[in-house]
């Protein structure tokens, strides 16, 4: 098969912005007890390492494969955007279906990126390789450089993300001079896994970088690169009235036939059209009532008869929002009515949520339950598997088996595996850190304790397992413990706060957890302190909204809840307890507590979320000794929040430190 090559421009700045990317492999660590320690990232690296680069044959797009072992990555065309980083991060992101998948279970990651740099003579270089893990360099061939390290000292917060660069020195030949790039990570949940490649002192003239690839026209895959990476959509998210319309610039200077779908993230598609992209051009794809609430893209490729000429590997995916869900910006109706809704909305939500199914099961429409969804949740947890959103899929469960267990319409073939799964629950890993996922296992044990009291939980992971302390406890001592941890953690977030603080992604999790404990749980310490901490949260959110949008600065969040209000996990929250805000795909929160009867809201926090007075300030300190000093100034036309002179010049993990 005939090799030809794709001309790109070398970044101004010396980066190679297109690459041919293979992989990432993904091992998983299953003996994990054998790398211990704090250094325990990099003991996992240099177990995996090798030091051939596993690369047998000249990289082309797609054909040949790479073959590692008995596993075969193609070679596909990959642009970075505007960081110049191939990036292949991984992160559990907003929890559900949605999310992006991480990796519950630690996973030794490896790819390969390769481009070729045209030198018009013979020359040294500098070097400057960025990556979050180790990574080594070939050069024509011959194995440069390596580097080992990890995005943080790894005494210090793992939360720093920071990517480190390392410059050497490479000496380039004239003409073609191929340049392999295999980077590493060891992945725990979310997982930041990038690469990027500067080389200075090159001249960035047309076709200094070059693609090998089995593409003979190369021109007609270029203009098809250009109408493709020019199509936009106006905005993000998407309302009820909304259209999704695929637009190019008036400035385009060429034309291709292309098509767009629009597809779900599983890949579904659902709308297809054949267009002419071209300057000025638009094409209304899809009315949004015409879809479901959720996460979408729209996916820009050739038209079919470009495959031919193996131009299908050229794509654009565009990431969008759909929420049809009316918004509240005034408190509305009385809570019962609004649970009644709450209930309604999360009823009717298409097959992907298990607190859907909860929610049909406490409507009592028990012929519109679908058995798979619970199974899937059930799977989710057999194995030790501890898939993303695991946890909330337990608390789930358990809530099903305390509530509707003895209901006469129960589906009979759940029951079976549900108590094996609960029996089976397995103990936090290590990567239990946060603060929503403390109180979410304290929860769980309690609850599965207060289910069998007197039976054997036999199966248990994590460090606790392995060291024996646990095996073979009754469901008793389990809820004991339960509960003396859920007692700490609710008098240490009660006198000090939230290192989360205002979280609003976390905070979601949290209240579906306390909901649970003041609904649901038997010690009257317990319940008691659940409830307070519950008017805790509600209160802090009343006090730190504008209109139902909770836009203070926030300890913990991700990039779609601060695109829009509509789209933070809290707003279905704020929706049910205050009437302001919107009930959108996050039905955790909301569900646990319409189902908690026994959770009373104080008025007065009610009142407070409503009130619009002229002038308002608000000073909290949260999180203890090392928290946060945040301020938050709010009137009827706007409100302004920052967190005051919060860990200057240091690096940030997912905090939002000021809004308006």
């Amino acid at each position: 098969m005939s090799t030809y090559y794709i001309p790109y421009d070398l970044h101004e700045e010396g980066y190679i912005d297109n690459w041919l990317v293979a992989g990432p492999q993904e091992i998983p660590v299953s003996d994990l007890e054998r790398f211990s320690g704090e250094e325990f990232e990099l003991q996992i690296a240099r177990h995996y390492y090798e030091e051939d680069s596993g690369v047998t044959q000249s990289p082309r797009e797609w054909e040949p494969p790479l073959t590692i072992g008995d596993e075969d990555f193609r070679w596909r065309y990959t642009r970075c955007r505007e960081d110049h980083f191939v990036d292949l991060s991984g992160s559990p992101g907003p929890t559900g279906r949605q999310a992006r998948t991480g990796y519950p279970i630690p996973h030794y990651l490896r790819a390969w990126a390769y481009a070729e740099v045209r030198c018009p003579e013979a020359q040294e270089a500098t070097f400057t390789l960025t990556t979050h893990g180790p990574a080594d360099l070939w050069l024509n061939g011959q194995h440069l450089h390596r580097q080992e390290h990890f995005p943080w000292p790894v005494s210090q917060d793992r939360h720093l993300q920071a990517p480190h660069s390392v410059s050497f020195q490479g000496a380039l030949r004239e003409g073609h001079n191929g340049i392999l790039v295999r980077f590493e990570e060891v992945a725990l949940r979310e997982c930041p896994y990038a690469m990027a490649l500067q080389i200075a002192g090159l001249p960035s003239e047309d076709g200094m970088v070059m693609l090998p690839t089995s593409i003979e026209g190369i021109a007609r895959r270029q203009t098809l690169e250009r109408v493709i990476e020019a199509a936009y959509l106006d905005r993000y998210l998407y309302t009820r009235d909304d259209e999704v319309i695929v637009q190019w610039p008036d400035d385009l200077g060429t034309t291709a036939d292309v098509a767009i779908r629009f597809q779900d993230l599983r890949g579904r598609i659902s709308r297809e059209a054949y267009i002419t992209g071209k300057a000025s051009e638009s094409h209304r794809l899809l009315r949004c009532l015409e879809a479901q609430d959720g996460a979408y893209q729209v996916r820009v490729m050739p038209h079919p008869r470009e495959y031919y000429e193996g131009n299908q590997r050229v794509t654009k995916e565009i990431n969008l929002q759909i929420l049809k869900s009316p918004y509240s910006q005034t408190h509305y109706g009385t809570y019962e009515q609004r649970c009644q809704e709450a209930l309604e909305h999360a009823a009717q939500r298409w097959r992907e949520d298990l607190f859907s199914e909860i929610a049909k099961m406490e409507l009592g429409r028990w012929k519109y339950v679908e058995a798979e969804v619970i199974m899937e949740a059930i799977e989710a947890r057999r194995g030790n598997q501890r898939r993303d959103g695991s946890d909330l899929q337990m608390l789930g469960l358990l809530s099903i088996m305390h509530r509707y267990l003895d209901d006469p319409s129960f589906p009979e073939e759940l029951k079976d595996p549900l108590e094996e799964c609960i029996l089976n629950m397995d103990e936090p890993g290590s990567d239990c850190t946060t603060e929503s996922q403390q109180i979410l296992f304290h929860t769980c044990e309690i609850l599965a304790g207060q289910l069998y009291p007197d039976r054997v939980f036999p199966v248990l992971t994590g460090h606790q397992a392995r060291t024996g302390t646990n095996a073979g406890q009754s469901g008793q001592w389990h809820r004991e413990r339960g509960e003396r941890m859920a007692l700490s953690w609710l008098r240490k977030r009660g006198t000090e706060g939230f290192q989360e603080w205002d979280s609003n992604c976390y905070f979601e999790q949290d209240l579906a957890a306390l909901a649970h404990l003041a609904d649901l749980a038997e010690n009257p310490k317990v319940w008691e302190l659940a409830a307070m901490m519950i008017d805790k949260i509600l209160f802090t959110i009343a006090l730190n909204s504008y209109q139902g949008a909770f836009g203070s600065t926030h300890g913990r969040t991700y990039a779609p809840f601060i695109k829009s209000a509509r789209l933070e996990a809290t707003s279905p929250v704020s929706r049910l307890m205050f009437g302001l805000g919107a009930f959108n795909t996050h039905l955790m929160g909301a569900v646990s507590l319409a189902c908690a009867k026994r959770y009373v809201l104080p008025a007065v926090v009610e009142r407070i979320a409503w009130d619009q007075p002229e002038e308002m300030w608000n000073r909290e300190h949260q999180g203890g000794e090392s928290g946060v000093d945040k301020v938050t100034y709010r009137t009827p036309d706007y409100m302004l929040s920052s967190a005051q002179d919060y860990h200057p010049g240091e690096r940030g993990y997912q905090q939002h430190i000021w809004q308006a």
